[in-house]
């Protein structure tokens, strides 16, 4: 059987949210998510990869747009990982040899790196993008909304 989950993470990496700030945001997510077999807030010790599981299909350069083989972003991703454990997380990409952040390239669907992310195991809805809004105003930081599927 497979599993889907709703991870929003916030866009700064390095950023948690105080305790009061994450509380009221994880009431707001369970209150607006109909039907969820968890629903929690993760905060790691380090910076980690959210990705999207088998739903990532490609990923592009912020900047040119072109494609990213896959074999390159796998190599920079255990560069960075074993060198930081993702503290730092500028490369220079490929195509056009412009400097970013692996959390600013685009990927289809959606991923990204955080060390805060509220999460929702199975859902039976998405989150609206008004509540996401919502949460950001709450949380002080952009939101970026990630489902897995594996």
């Amino acid at each position: 059987m497979s599993d889907n989950w709703l991870f929003l993470i916030l866009t700064d990496p390095q950023y948690v949210p105080n305790v009061d700030a994450y509380k009221e945001a994880l009431n707001t997510f369970r209150a607006n998510i109909s039907i969820a077999e968890e629903v929690k807030v993760n905060i790691y010790d380090e910076i980690e990869f959210i990705g999207s599981g088998v739903n990532l299909q490609r990923m592009t350069c912020p900047f040119c747009m072109s494609s990213i083989f896959m074999k390159w972003w796998l190599q920079k991703m255990d560069e960075l990982y074993s060198k930081n454990r993702f503290a730092y997380l500028i490369v220079q990409v490929p195509c056009c040899g412009r400097f970013c952040s692996l959390n600013d390239l685009c990927y289809d669907w959606p991923c990204g790196f955080a060390r805060f992310s509220l999460e929702a195991r199975n859902p039976a809805t998405d989150m609206s993008e008004q509540v996401i809004h919502e949460m950001e105003g709450l949380l002080q930081c952009k939101l970026r909304k990630i489902w897995r599927h594996l």
